[in-house]
């Protein structure tokens, strides 16, 4: 993956949250575990919609 593309992604997750479920973006992207896992564990006031956005962008990194 592109360096400009991860930094699209980055800007697009928050970079404090990526750092912050970075070990549960990680799980997802080898398999382990779901979407809704990682959603269920977000403790911000984002949107349920936000909240999924960032979980695919998160394991696309």
């Amino acid at each position: 993956m592109s360096i400009s593309k991860v930094d699209k992604l980055l800007k697009a997750i928050g970079k404090a949250c990526f750092i912050r479920y970075y070990y549960e973006f990680k799980k997802l992207a080898e398999g382990n575990g779901s979407n809704m896992d990682v959603v269920n564990r977000m403790k911000e006031d984002y949107t349920f919609k936000s909240k999924q956005t960032r979980t695919s962008k998160g394991k696309k990194i």
